[in-house]
């Protein structure tokens, strides 16, 4: 639309504002005062008229003019008006009033009132100017000489603003949570200050620039807009920008890099870009926990192997988290075992109460015990009880086998056995012997044990005693003992078990009897039936032996026993 008309010279106009108001100036009052003047002047000149006197003789009545009289006839009125050249203008434009009466005639002692102001007419019209864009309202009032009532007019004149079209454009409109975005506003080819509204809040685009940061994800709608002015008033434009969850990865760290079963490792999560502690939920084989705000916590597993670990988080709205994977291994808990003795030393021949624990609880271990070769079973409460036979140092181990879950490192303790101990080697007699014969049969005997001793040796013969020695000796002392005994004339031929016996040992061989004339140099019995065994010295060395031919040999026992039927009382040669 074109811009605004140039007034007429002689025109007033109207700028939206207002001067301050003077009944001295205002026409209308002017009017009243007169009229109401004129009133009371007639009140006063009737006054001095003769009196009337009312029909009841009640009293003096005051004169009252003719023109107060209810049977006058009424003041003449005379409707004024306005008329404009235009309705509706644009600011600048000036518009010309015409106050005229009903007949069209001029009126000349008029003003127009718009807005606050007084516009004296002349010659029937008067222009006015009108700088601000609104509604306003053009009031006619005027004045006649005599008994003229004078009846204002009025008239509506609309001043439309200049329109102008924000322009909105900006640098991206597809942006991650936390970027910026550029705004810029113009009227169509030059920048202009402006407002740009973004998720109801205002960014002021001074000199139409307004930087705007996004803090959340969305679909938002940015509008231009500008307040109008008295001339101009403004079209808001908008346009849409789309703002994505920006994408953080988180980092899980593991205080042990190896873990093992039922002891708790700790997990940390943290953001990838800040390296923050994140609240995150962490699965587990199976169970679900969640870190604090320090992104911690501890994991106990009850089992072995490889097992996946995830950490999430909650999206904001903001932040997408991308999961943490990774795959942690879970070995078996090494257990330490703790054995304990009710006592440490104890003399040949005693008993030791042990008890096998487990060192990180305390609690007994259903195991096993092995001490100088032999293997004893601890009951429920990890206790068992050990006899100890042979002088020394020994260690005692105490273990148990391994779980699913756990590892058992094996404990030991060292008991010492005191006391001595005789061992026979040696054993030297001769092969064969007669009825009646005397023979001689010699040990070497040596004190094993850590303390000094002294006990009797036996020599037997087919299990009876037939002589015995009493031997001392100090601790790692040797020394050869004699025997000598007689074969009973009453023996029958054939092959017996003689031994030396010791407390803590026996070493034996075997004695073919013979008849005193019954017995050949090939080995043949009286009675004709003989037999040749071989039979093993514990010293290690091998002889033969003549039996008869009723005996048995065995191979299941080192112990000779009687199974022949003549002589009743034969021994059985053992390989």
């Amino acid at each position: 639309m074109p811009g605004p008309s140039q007034p007429a010279p002689d025109e007033e106009h109207i700028d939206g504002g207002e001067e301050p108001y003077s009944p001295t100036r205002d026409p209308t009052v002017l009017v009243l005062l007169v009229i109401v003047f004129g009133s009371v002047l007639a009140m006063v000149v009737g006054l001095g008229g003769p009196a009337v006197v009312g029909g009841n003789d009640s009293g003096p009545v005051f004169p009252i003019p003719e023109w107060f009289d209810g049977d006058g006839d009424d003041a003449a009125a005379v409707e004024l008006r306005v008329d404009a050249n235009r309705s509706t203008v644009r600011p600048g434009d000036a518009v010309a009033f015409t106050v005229s009466t009903a007949d069209g005639s001029a009126v000349d002692n008029a003003t127009v009132r718009v807005a606050g102001r007084v516009h004296a007419v002349t010659n029937g019209t008067t222009a006015v100017r009108f700088d601000a864009g609104g509604e306003y309202v053009a009031t006619a009032s005027g004045a006649m000489g005599g008994d003229v009532d004078v009846v204002g007019a009025e008239t509506t004149i609309t001043v439309e603003r200049y329109v102008t079209n924000l322009s909105l454009a900006a640098n991206a409109t597809g942006v991650t949570a936390g970027d910026a975005v550029r705004f810029t506003v113009t009227d169509g080819s030059d920048p202009i200050d402006a407002t740009v509204v973004v998720g109801g809040t205002q960014h002021t685009a001074d000199g139409g620039t307004a930087v705007v940061t996004f803090e959340r994800a969305g679909e938002f709608e940015a509008d231009a807009r500008k307040g109008q002015t008295p001339t101009r008033r403004y079209r808001s434009d908008a346009l849409d920008v789309d703002v994505q969850r920006r994408q953080v990865a988180l980092s899980v760290a593991l205080n042990d890099s190896d873990p093992v079963a039922h002891e708790p490792f700790r997990v940390r999560v943290t953001r990838a870009d800040s390296g923050d502690p994140a609240g995150a939920t962490v699965a587990f084989a199976g169970e679900t926990y969640d870190t604090g705000h320090d992104g911690v916590v501890n994991i106990t597993v009850d089992a072995v192997g490889e097992f996946e670990l995830r950490a999430t988080l909650a999206e904001t709205p903001a932040i997408a988290f991308v999961p943490a994977e990774r795959t942690v291994g879970v070995d078996r808990r090494h257990v330490a075992l703790s054995i304990a003795a009710n006592r440490t030393g104890v003399p040949k021949g005693e008993a030791i109460r042990f008890t096998l624990t487990r060192a990180d609880t305390g609690a007994g271990v259903n195991g096993t015990l092995t001490a100088d070769g032999d293997t004893y079973r601890t009951d429920l409460n990890g206790t068992a009880t050990v006899t100890f036979d042979d002088p020394g140092r020994l260690f005692v181990r105490g273990g148990r086998a391994d779980t699913a879950t756990e590892t058992f490192e094996r404990a030991s303790v060292i008991v010492s056995v005191r006391g001595a101990n005789y061992s026979l080697s040696a054993f030297d007699a001769p092969d064969e012997a007669t009825r009646g014969e005397r023979v001689t049969v010699s040990v070497n005997v040596t004190n094993d044990g850590n303390e000094p001793g002294s006990e009797w040796l036996e020599y037997r013969f087919d299990g009876d005693r037939r002589d015995r020695e009493y031997v001392a000796l100090d601790p790692g002392e040797s020394r050869p003992v004699a025997f000598e005994a007689t074969i009973p004339n009453d023996t029958e031929p054939g092959t017996y078990r003689h031994a030396v016996v010791a407390a803590d040992g026996t070493v034996a061989g075997t004695l073919a009897v013979t008849a005193a004339n019954g017995t050949t140099t090939n080995g043949t019995a009286s009675d004709g039936t003989a037999a040749i065994a071989r039979y093993r010295h514990r010293s290690g060395s091998e002889d033969s032996r003549t039996v008869s031919a009723g005996d048995e040999t065995s191979k299941e026992s080192d112990t000779p026993r009687k199974t022949g039927r003549n002589p009743a009382n034969a021994l059985s040669v053992i390989w």
